[in-house]
């Protein structure tokens, strides 16, 4: 369960639970906003990949700055789609997920939390710091 403000919020919802239309929205929002974000990094990955090719850029440089981008997707892959899967299976009655509630809001999806700006300020920053100092 998760505290918003004072209301509380589960996510491992069955069938009969009243709040399994509002779970399953914001889950598929989240979901939704992993696919489309994933989309927007494979085309600047196409995007990239086409432009280097064009003016014949050093590919090792495009070749760093895209582990780096799909590293960042790996770890928002990690962390949100398995719970969200947990969800569904706990849903559909498969498994009793609640005692995964705990592992997944404390210690997994905290970690795409601490990962992302780490992950984002070292792709930026040293993409930035490289561009400036070669001009």
């Amino acid at each position: 369960m998760v505290a918003v403000g004072h209301v509380h919020f589960k996510f491992f919802v069955d069938s009969n639970d009243p709040q399994r239309h509002y779970t399953w929205t914001i889950l598929s929002i989240n979901l939704l906003s992993l696919l489309i974000i994933s989309g927007g990094y494979l085309s600047v990955h196409v995007f990239t990949q086409n432009s280097a090719n064009k003016v014949g850029a050093a590919s090792s440089r495009y070749g760093r700055l895209q582990r780096k981008i799909t590293f960042i997707i790996f770890t928002d892959f990690l962390c949100w789609l398995p719970f969200i899967v947990f969800c569904f299976i706990h849903y559909i009655e498969v498994i009793n997920a609640n005692t995964l509630y705990p592992i997944f809001s404390t210690v997994i999806l905290p970690i795409n939390s601490i990962l992302n700006p780490i992950l984002y300020d070292t792709c930026l920053s040293s993409t930035l710091f490289k561009t400036r100092h070669k001009n």
